[in-house]
C-alpha cells in the first residue's frame, strides 16, 4: 500500500504543478490582449490553445523507487469507463502476457492470495489515475487493506477464503453501485467470508483424501 500512497502523491504535485503553469497562462500577456478585445491577438490565442503542449512537473520530485506494471490499454479503458475489470489485468503476470499480446485473464477467484496482494496497489493506483471518485477509492482501498489484516491471512484455507471472498465482493459491489441494493464494501461481511473458509476447509480435506487414496494405489501396486 505505500507504493501507492508515494504513487498518490506524487500525482498530487504533478496536479498542482499543472495548475500553477494554467494560472501563469491565464495571466500572462495574451491573456490582457484577449480581454482588450484585440481579434489578432484573440485568433493567436486560439492557435496556440491547439498546439499541443507537455504536460507539467514538479520540479523537486524524483522518479520513484520502482518500476510501475503496465496494464493493457483494454484494461485502463474499461477504468475510464468506470466498468470491473479483473484484478488478473494488475498483476506483474498480467502485464507482463500484456506485453506479450497474450489476452488471457485468469478470474479473480483463481487467483492465489499472492496475485491479489500484488495487484491491489497498481489497481488502486490506475482508478486513482483515471479519476475515479475519491470516496470508491478509499473504500477499495480500506478493502483491501481489512483483508490482508484478516487473521483468515494466517492459513493457506484462509487465504483462499478471502481470494473468493474477494472476487466475489469487489464484483457484487461494482454490479450494484447506484442501485437500492448497493453497499460499503469497506464494511466486511464475518457470515460470508466464514462460509467461504468453511468452503475452503472442505476442499482442503477433499484434497488431502484423494492424496491418500492415490498414495495407496500406488503402495498396492509396486507391492
Amino acid at each position: 500500500m505505500a507504493a501507492w500512497h508515494a504513487q498518490d502523491d506524487r500525482r498530487k504535485a504533478l496536479w498542482d504543478a499543472q495548475v500553477l503553469t494554467d494560472q501563469r497562462l491565464d495571466n500572462g500577456p495574451n491573456a490582457h490582449g484577449a480581454e482588450q478585445g484585440d481579434p489578432a491577438r484573440a485568433n493567436e490565442d486560439r492557435d496556440a490553445a491547439r498546439r499541443p503542449t507537455l504536460g507539467a512537473f514538479p520540479w523537486d520530485t524524483r522518479i520513484g523507487n520502482e518500476v510501475t506494471p503496465k496494464p493493457s490499454a483494454f484494461a485502463i479503458n474499461k477504468l475510464r469507463d468506470m466498468k470491473y475489470v479483473e484484478l488478473y489485468c494488475f498483476t506483474p503476470a498480467g502485464c507482463r502476457d500484456h506485453a506479450s499480446h497474450i489476452t488471457t485473464i485468469t478470474p479473480d477467484e483463481n487467483l492465489t492470495w499472492e496475485q491479489v496482494r500484488d495487484a491491489r496497489a497498481c489497481f488502486l493506483s490506475h482508478i486513482t489515475y483515471v479519476r475515479w471518485d475519491q470516496v470508491h477509492v478509499n473504500a477499495l482501498a480500506l478493502f483491501f487493506i481489512k483483508l490482508d489484516n484478516h487473521p483468515f491471512i494466517q492459513t493457506s484455507e484462509g487465504k483462499q477464503a478471502l481470494v473468493w471472498y474477494q472476487a466475489h465482493a469487489r464484483d457484487d459491489w461494482h454490479r450494484k453501485l447506484g442501485t437500492p441494493e448497493s453497499f460499503n464494501i469497506a464494511i466486511l461481511n464475518d457470515t460470508l467470508l466464514a462460509s467461504f473458509k468453511n468452503k475452503a476447509d472442505d476442499a482442503a480435506v477433499q484434497d488431502n483424501l484423494a492424496l491418500v487414496s492415490t498414495s495407496s494405489l500406488r503402495a498396492h501396486a509396486t507391492s
